[in-house]
C-alpha cells in the first residue's frame, strides 16, 4: 500500500483513498484543530513556545537530534538508536505517563515504533527510514496503514469509533529529518496532514532555527499525546453519541460559551452543513440549536482566526448586528462564534440607508473601533428600514488590526493609498462611501 505504485492506485478511488490532499485537495474537510482539539493544542505550542515549558525538552531532543545526524548502515540501526531516545523525550512529561514506543509486527509488515494505551489504542506511530535515497515506500502512508491495521485489532471499542474521530500522532524520521503528522479517522477513511514541515536534526540548519523548532515540535507532540490518552479514557467511560452519516468531516464542536454576564454556561448545537461562503482563515456552518421550550432553530456557527467581538456587540446593541449566542477562544488559534441566522436578509441594494449606516460607523469610530470591510456583501437588509452589519473578522482597535493580505477585493483597494496594511477609520469611510455611490449609480436611469 505504501509503495508509490500501489499508493497511486489507491488514491484514484474516492472511497478508499487516504485523505492527504493528493492528487488534489480533499474537499469539505474542517481544519485539523476543529476536528480534534488536541491537534489545536499542538498548533498552540508551536505558535507560542514560550507559553510552554519547552526548555525542559531541550537536552533530550539534542541527544536524539545528534544521534539522527549520524550515518547508519541500515534502517534497523537508525531505529535501534532512535527509539530509546524518543522514549526519553516523551518520558519528560511528569503529570502524564506516555506509553513506551516499541517496534512490532502487524500482519505482514514491521512497525518501526508505536505506543498503545492500556486499552490497546494506538497513541503514536513512528516510521524510520535510513536515508532519503533508500526509500522504497512513502513514510506517512506506511504510518497510516499501520494505524488502520492496529485499529482492526482493538476489541470492545466499536462505540469509540462510532462517536469519535480517533486521533493519532504520526512521526517520520527520514535520515536526519523529522516530520510530525496528524492522523484521524473520518468515517471509513483516514485523514493525514503534516503538523510541521520536515525539520532538520543538523545543528546548523537554518542558523539553528530548525533545532529550536524541533524543541517546540516535541513539546507539542507530548501535549498531543497527553490529550489523546485522556480522551480515550473519557470516551470509553462516557461514550459519545454516534456521529451522523456525512458529519465526520465537519467540526467536532457542539458547544460554545454563552456570551453575557453571569456564571459560565454553554450554548449547545449540532453542526449540520457548510455555509457556502468560506475561506482558509474563516469557516462558516449551519447548525441546529435547541433554545427555550425545546424549539429547534437554525443558526450560524463561524470559526475565524481573528474576530472583534466588541465591535459585534456594539452593533448588536444598536440593533444592527445578528444576536450573539456563543463566543469562545478555541485551541489552534480559532475563535468560535454562534449567531442567529437571518435567512430573509440579503445584501443591501439601495443607498437609502446611507445616513443610518454612517451614524452606526461614526458610533463605533468614536470608541476607537474599525470594521475594515464595509462592502454591500457585509451589510444585510430586510428590504425596508432594518439592516445588519456582519463579518467582524478583521475588525478591532484602529491602528492595531491589519488586513491579512495585500491581495484584497478591488472594492477595498479602490482609492486606498499604498503603504502598510493597518485598518483605519479612513478605510471604513472610503469603502462605505464608494459602496453607497455605486448603489446610487445602479439606480440612476440610463
Amino acid at each position: 500500500m505504501a509503495r508509490a505504485s500501489h499508493y497511486k492506485i489507491l488514491q484514484a478511488d474516492p472511497f478508499q483513498k487516504i485523505l492527504d490532499d493528493r492528487p488534489s485537495p480533499d474537499a469539505d474537510i474542517a481544519p485539523l484543530g476543529l476536528l480534534y482539539h488536541g491537534f489545536g493544542r499542538f498548533e498552540d505550542v508551536i505558535a507560542c513556545p514560550k507559553a510552554t515549558l519547552v526548555e525542559q525538552f531541550t537536552p533530550a531532543v539534542d541527544k536524539f537530534a545528534d544521534a539522527m545526524s549520524s550515518f547508519y548502515p541500515s534502517e534497523d540501526g537508525r531505529r535501534t538508536a532512535g527509539l530509546p531516545l524518543l522514549n526519553a523525550i516523551f518520558a519528560i512529561r511528569a503529570e502524564k505517563t506516555i506509553p513506551l514506543l516499541f517496534a512490532a509486527a502487524i500482519r505482514s509488515g514491521r512497525l518501526d515504533g508505536h505506543s498503545v494505551d492500556r486499552h490497546g489504542m494506538v497513541n503514536t506511530v513512528v516510521e524510520f527510514k535510513n536515508e532519503l535515497a533508500e526509500i522504497s515506500s512513502i513514510p506517512h502512508v506506511e504510518a497510516v496503514a499501520y494505524v488502520a491495521h492496529a485499529h482492526t485489532r482493538v476489541d470492545g471499542a466499536k462505540h469509540l469509533f462510532e462517536g469519535w474521530r480517533v486521533p493519532c500522532l504520526g512521526i517520520t524520521i527520514v535520515g536526519f529529518e523529522v516530520r510530525f503528522y496528524a492522523i484521524i479517522v473520518l468515517g471509513l477513511q483516514y485523514r493525514v496532514v503534516s503538523l510541521t514541515p520536515a525539520l532538520s536534526c543538523l545543528q546548523s540548519a537554518s542558523s539553528g532555527k530548525e533545532r529550536e523548532a524541533l524543541y517546540s515540535a516535541f513539546a507539542a507532540a507530548s501535549e498531543l499525546q497527553a490529550c489523546i490518552l485522556a480522551d480515550v479514557e473519557l470516551h470509553l467511560k462516557t461514550p459519545l453519541p454516534p456521529i451522523p452519516n456525512g458529519a465526520h468531516r465537519l467540526p467536532a464542536i457542539s458547544r460554545l460559551l454563552k456570551r453575557g454576564p453571569g456564571p459560565s454556561a454553554y450554548v449547545e448545537f449540532e453542526i449540520e452543513d457548510y455555509y457556502p461562503s468560506r475561506q482558509s482563515y474563516r469557516q462558516l456552518y449551519y447548525a441546529r440549536y435547541r433554545g427555550g421550550e425545546d424549539v429547534e432553530t437554525l443558526i450560524l456557527v463561524k470559526f475565524s482566526r481573528t474576530y472583534c467581538i466588541e465591535l459585534h456587540e456594539y452593533c448588536f446593541q444598536q440593533g444592527h448586528a445578528p444576536r450573539i449566542l456563543g463566543f469562545e477562544r478555541l485551541p489552534g488559534g480559532w475563535y468560535g462564534i454562534a449567531t442567529e441566522y437571518l435567512p430573509e436578509a440579503s445584501p443591501i441594494k439601495s443607498a437609502q440607508l446611507g445616513p443610518q449606516l454612517r451614524e452606526l460607523v461614526a458610533g463605533f469610530h468614536e470608541r476607537g473601533l474599525v470594521h475594515g470591510d464595509l462592502r454591500d456583501a457585509n451589510i444585510l437588509s430586510d428590504g425596508g428600514e432594518r439592516f445588519w452589519l456582519i463579518d467582524f473578522d478583521w475588525g478591532g482597535k484602529e491602528g492595531e488590526v491589519e488586513y491579512p493580505t495585500s491581495d484584497l477585493n478591488p472594492d477595498l483597494l479602490a482609492g486606498r493609498p499604498g503603504g502598510d496594511l493597518k485598518i483605519r477609520r479612513a478605510d471604513d469611510i472610503r469603502i462605505l462611501g464608494n459602496m453607497l455611490h455605486k448603489l446610487r449609480d445602479s439606480h440612476v436611469p440610463h
